[in-house]
């Protein structure tokens, strides 16, 4: 702003009027065509009987698309979480693009189908095994 702009007084001077939303089970990709659409730069995000149950920023979507070692570490154990049928058997960190993933595997298969589960998640270019004998 220059020193002759007033600044903004009332919400009504910097938001938008026609207010636009999305439900819960939305697509990245749906929110992401929304602002683009609509020209906004957040969305709310409703659940059941339309009650807000959080924002969408463009700096979310923006931060959502940059692989970071705890976004893919936090993706690896969910992966890993998963093919366990939802127990914690093995716990995965990840640094440098590579996933150390520890706790015994029952036999080379499992082992194999952890990598490659590894190895499909964004940021994540190598694997090791810690103290992971099959």
């Amino acid at each position: 702003m220059t020193g002759h702009e007033e600044s903004p007084v009332v919400v009504a001077d910097v938001m938008t009027e026609d207010v636009v939303a999305l439900p819960a089970n939305s697509e990245v990709g749906d929110v992401a065509e929304a602002m683009l659409a609509y020209d906004v730069r957040s969305i709310p995000i409703l659940g059941n009987e339309a009650r807000l149950v959080g924002i969408v920023s463009r700096r979310d979507l923006l931060r959502s698309m940059v692989p970071t070692s705890d976004n893919a570490r936090v993706e690896v154990q969910h992966r890993l979480d998963e093919y366990a049928g939802g127990v914690r058997r093995w716990s995965a960190m990840v640094a440098n693009q590579t996933a150390s993933i520890s706790g015994p595997f029952d036999d080379a298969t499992e082992q194999r189908v952890a990598r490659a589960l590894a190895l499909t998640v964004p940021g994540v270019s190598e694997v090791d095994f810690v103290d992971s004998k099959p």
